[in-house]
């Protein structure tokens, strides 16, 4: 049976890799964090700059840390000290190896997010069930972005975490620390979410000062020379203000394009996450009501619980930015599904009962307020049906079930949708333009747009003044624009803005 159950994940994951591989060699880079990720690549190789991101967009540029253009002096680049670069570097190494292509660019975010699917084919078959149907993780993955490299250092960082407290061996410890720092250079500020069962361990006394501070002398080791080297080029506030001036600006300071209420991750996990998700929320209340709590799920819990109200109560809200605790439900899922097949095995039918209800391909699209409730539904006849006594167990149920759930998924397979899949034919058409020219955009995404024009820098039109030695070009949908006319294609214009 474990083979079966085993061929039928190995079947689906090939399935789902190459769906992904023809995605990201077919599809030109979605706008926000993607395109601005590869024109920072593209920039620190050029300009043999790799301390940190490096792009000429107009957001939170900070003038003391601009580099002129190499061959329009009318523009300049900005350095990026809101973001450690690891995940800079292996994208350019990806890119240098395999081309200027958008597959290269994204195939480090790919793997990691790969491996990190891979080490749950260690746990229960459940768990990975779950976390092979997270439409959060696959998006990830075939976008651009530091986040799956972010969750594969931090979900390696608490496993060793958990060994260590159960071996009390030291190296553990500071291996612990290690991979707590590579996720600190993969992307900054959300690896702070380590700290919580750091701090839990503490309090319970299963971690001692000693040990405590060989992972904060791990972490130190990797994260220290990058710090030390931003500090000395660029100055102590320099380094300030844009790293955790960064964060506190994406914790506290409102975006409206990021609006949504206090519940909209588990809603969200309804849409992206709902077998994993739903299986947890049972497990948990399930675990409540037998009080079948051991160290390693209260670990989990302090892990997952702090990390999930700090992501929740933030002004703005991103799916990529609950990335990291997908993995660690899908090892509560493995402990507490363990503990209750270990009293009875006929329990596993309930269990599969669940896992097919919520893989039905239903109840997508909803309203923010209906899929809640009817995913709080769900979880409550989870629950019930977990306590419902089943005295034959059909075997067969089990590949079934799993196949099904795969299956449905399948169906609805996610797939980057870039906002403007033109961006890249009027790049290449502005690209062909003499220079000096001068770029700006209006009431469209500017980084696609920056990283298929190569303008290097990008203003938005009004809030910067025209260049006088630069002829201005404008990028937009608006077609009813008093300016020549000189390139569109489907919903992008390209304008010549004449002084």
């Amino acid at each position: 049976m474990k083979k079966i159950i085993f061929s039928i994940f190995i079947f689906f994951f090939l399935i789902f890799i190459f769906i992904s591989i023809n995605t990201m060699k077919k599809t030109s880079f979605h706008d926000f964090d993607e395109a601005n990720r590869a024109e920072a690549v593209k920039n620190m190789k050029e300009y043999r700059f790799f301390l940190a991101p490096l792009t000429g967009s107009p957001f939170l540029r900070n003038e003391k840390l601009a580099i002129k253009v190499k061959d329009n002096p009318n523009l300049s680049l900005f350095v990026h000290l809101e973001r450690p670069p690891l995940f800079f570097w292996l994208t350019a190494i990806s890119t240098f190896l395999f081309g200027e292509t958008e597959l290269s660019y994204r195939l480090p975010s790919f793997l990691f997010g790969l491996a990190t699917i891979l080490i749950t084919f260690f746990l229960h078959p459940l768990s990975t069930l779950s976390i092979l149907q997270s439409t959060d993780l696959w998006l990830s993955s075939q976008n651009a972005l530091m986040d799956t490299m972010l969750t594969f250092f931090l979900f390696i960082a608490f496993l060793i975490f958990l060994k260590a407290v159960n071996s009390k061996n030291k190296l553990l410890y500071f291996l612990t620390g290690l991979f707590w720092g590579l996720s600190f250079l993969a992307k900054g500020q959300p690896a702070v979410i380590f700290i919580f069962p750091l701090i839990f361990s503490f309090f319970v006394k299963k971690l001692n000062l000693k040990n405590l501070f060989l992972i904060f002398f791990g972490f130190f080791l990797i994260v220290f020379p990058w710090v030390f080297l931003v500090i000395y080029n660029f100055g102590l506030n320099n380094f300030i203000s844009g790293f955790f001036g960064f964060a506190s600006k994406r914790t506290f300071s409102f975006d409206p394009t990021q609006q949504a209420p206090v519940f909209w991750y588990i809603r969200w996990w309804f849409e992206s996450f709902r077998v994993g998700s739903v299986l947890f929320f049972v497990l948990l209340i399930n675990d409540f009501l037998t009080k079948k709590f051991d160290f390693k799920k209260m670990l989990i819990l302090s892990y997952f619980i702090p990390s999930f109200l700090l992501f929740s109560l933030a002004k703005n809200k991103v799916w990529w930015y609950v990335l990291p605790l997908i993995p660690v439900t899908s090892l509560y899922l493995h402990y507490s599904i363990s503990d209750i097949l270990k009293v009875n095995k006929q329990k596993i039918l309930n269990l599969l009962i669940v896992v097919f209800i919520a893989s039905l391909p239903i109840f997508f699209g909803l309203s923010n307020k209906l899929a809640l409730i009817i995913e709080v539904l769900m979880i409550t006849f989870g629950v019930l049906i977990l306590k419902v006594k089943i005295k034959k167990t059909f075997s067969f149920l089990y590949p079934v079930a799993i196949f099904l759930s795969l299956l449905f998924f399948t169906f609805h397979f996610p797939k980057i949708i870039p906002n403007f899949y033109e961006a890249k034919k009027v790049g290449e058409y502005y690209q062909k333009l003499p220079q000096p020219k001068c770029l700006f955009v209006k009431d469209i995404p500017y980084e696609a747009v920056l990283f298929y024009t190569n303008a290097k820098e990008v203003n938005y039109l009004g809030q910067k003044p025209l260049f006088k030695n630069c002829k201005n070009y404008l990028i937009t949908t608006d077609k009813n624009l008093n300016f020549k006319k000189i390139f569109k294609s489907q919903n992008l214009i390209l304008y010549y803005l004449e002084k």
